[in-house]
């Protein structure tokens, strides 16, 4: 049968996954509880090597008022998914793009916050409000603490590192998470997109803030619009581990593949 022709829209949600054949029925059903209804959804599979494909499929033919397709892209890498994930959805018409993960739970005014702030504050770009998931992973007191406190220090901290600062930048740093940011489709292309690197060797929330801050200062923190966040990595590196991991990127060894 000839493959099924692309939905056309102005409005996207883009979600790269690799090996989510747990998670991802989770950010689908999430994200067809969106308030928001009027959007296309794609999400990426990253070279997966489990069923993430058939999963995703399958969840969103089991909410037929949601317009969704999954593609693939063969080059790993979280950036090249999320690269792939935006050019598809410029290409087959989309005018705003938000993007969220595979293993989080958006609340369900997340998609309709975003696109209000971007469409009625005349914003190139805007970063949402992350908050834990407690109900996949079990944290202790003192990893779930430090987790809270280690999100808020790398909001607060990051226009204070010397990276972050410049006379080339147009506005004052503000951190654009994957889990949680939105944008125009314009704004993307004219800032160059996402690097099409690896989560393991690029800092790719902050080199998309940064590339963004160089081609706007219409960007924007929007407090309202949450999504769950998964602390997988923190229980699968542990805090030391996870720590050791963010410093290096790529030059920790750990035995997990996590994303």
């Amino acid at each position: 049968m000839p493959e099924a022709a692309a939905p056309q829209h102005t409005h996207w949600i883009v979600v790269p996954c690799y090996n989510e054949s747990k998670w991802i029925a989770g950010v689908v059903d999430a994200i067809a509880a969106q308030d928001h209804g009027d959007f296309a959804l794609v999400i990426v599979n990253n070279a997966s090597t489990d069923d993430t494909r058939a999963k995703a499929e399958a969840q969103i033919a089991a909410h037929p008022h949601l317009t969704g397709v999954v593609i693939d892209e063969p080059e790993k890498g979280t950036g090249c998914a999320a690269d792939t994930g935006f050019r598809y959805a410029i290409a087959n018409g989309a005018k705003i793009i938000c993007r969220t993960d595979a293993d989080c739970l958006p609340t369900p005014k997340w998609f309709g916050r975003l696109v209000r702030a971007l469409e009625t504050r005349d914003l190139d770009c805007v970063a949402g409000r992350l908050k834990i998931r407690t109900d996949d992973v079990q944290l202790s007191p003192v990893e779930l603490f430090i987790s809270r406190f280690g999100m808020v220090s790398v909001r607060l901290i990051g226009p204070w590192i010397k990276s972050n600062q410049g006379d080339d930048y147009l506005r004052r740093y503000i951190m654009l998470p994957g889990p949680n940011v939105g944008m125009t489709a314009a704004a993307y292309e004219a800032c160059g997109g996402y690097t099409r690197k690896s989560f393991e060797v690029a800092f790719l929330d902050k080199e998309i803030a940064n590339a963004m801050r160089r081609h706007t200062k219409k960007i924007a923190y929007v407090r309202t619009a949450i999504v769950m966040f998964s602390e997988r990595r923190t229980k699968a590196y542990g805090v030391r581990g996870t720590v050791a991991w963010i410093r290096s990127r790529g030059g920790v060894k750990v035995s997990a593949d996590v994303r």
